[in-house]
């Protein structure tokens, strides 16, 4: 049978991450080892949940950075097979038991990602909105037109793919999930398991840190340089496509930290290529968020 290493990184949320392991320990399928890997917690991390499968945890005596923690929890797995867990994200009971199933019926598919369903961090039990998987197959190159896999969360990765594609490139200060998603498209066949099995945490205080418009920014000059050769290749109209992407993602990132950076990344993208939804960006959030609640409470689905 093919071994699994989940890895959950932390830093600073000690209550979270214990709602991320207990979802990971009520697993129809249980993993065969856990790795905790704190990133330089304010104290120290002593989680008070009854581990009943091998447990490791190690700790940064600094805080080095989502990457990196990650790229340690994978060289301490033993497993053929790596999912990754956000503190602040959980899993619903049959996300490993999904993912692992199509990975021995298929030798072929190196990554298989779930959907997700969005949550507030202050009432994670209310679904505000589910994206569903669709892509599947040899993604690469059409991966740079958009990040179809999603966070780091959602997704499972075989340990070989990992290792080739060279794990988590520390020095992204956002999409880094996405960068590391390209590189595993390159060298292997992705599939999904059909459902939404990932509760993504979304902070209604504004505080994550893919909400930082800088990091975008800077993110997004590394990528374009790191595939600059393979972006090459692509025709005109394409390149203005994945640009798009690209402005339209930083765009949605930071549109609750800052109404007139989210503006300005929308109407760069939509120079390059018109989008409907970029209209949205011309109506501050606190007005989209009000709409979609009241959506919810009246059982309509919203499209902002």
């Amino acid at each position: 049978m093919t071994r699994l290493s989940v890895i959950i990184t932390t830093h600073n949320r000690p209550k979270q991450v214990k709602e991320a392991l207990s979802s990971v320990l009520c697993q129809t399928r249980l993993p065969d080892e856990i790795i905790l890997v704190d990133d330089g917690s304010d104290d120290v991390l002593e989680p008070a949940i009854p581990v009943f499968v091998p447990f490791r945890m190690t700790r940064f005596s600094r805080p080095q950075g989502g990457c990196a923690a990650r790229n340690k929890g994978a060289e301490m797995a033993s497993g053929d097979v790596l999912m990754f867990l956000d503190d602040d994200d959980t899993w619903e009971p049959d996300k490993i038991e999904a993912q692992m199933a199509i990975f021995e019926q298929d030798e072929g598919t190196g990554l298989v990602y779930t959907g997700r369903m969005r949550v507030y961090d202050d009432d994670r039990e209310r679904v505000i909105s589910r994206v569903w998987p669709e892509k599947e197959g040899r993604l690469f190159p059409s991966i740079f037109f958009g990040n179809v896999i999603g966070p780091t969360s959602s997704a499972a990765v075989r340990r070989h793919v990992f290792l080739i594609a060279g794990g988590f490139d520390e020095r992204f200060p956002a999409m880094q999930d996405f960068d590391l998603w390209i590189r595993c498209c390159r060298i292997t066949r992705v599939r999904h398991d059909g459902g939404c099995r990932l509760r993504y945490t979304v902070s209604r205080a504004n505080r994550q840190v893919s909400g930082k418009s800088d990091n975008h920014r800077k993110a997004l000059k590394i990528l374009l340089e790191k595939y600059k050769a393979s972006l090459s290749e692509l025709s005109r109209q394409d390149y203005k496509r994945m640009l798009a992407s690209r402005y339209r993602a930083v765009a949605v990132a930071v549109r609750k930290t800052s109404y007139l950076r989210a503006l300005w990344w929308a109407l760069k993208a939509n120079l390059l290529r018109v989008h409907k939804k970029d209209v949205t960006f011309l109506v501050p959030f606190f007005i989209v968020a009000r709409v979609k609640r009241y959506g919810g409470r009246r059982g309509v689905q919203s499209t902002i």
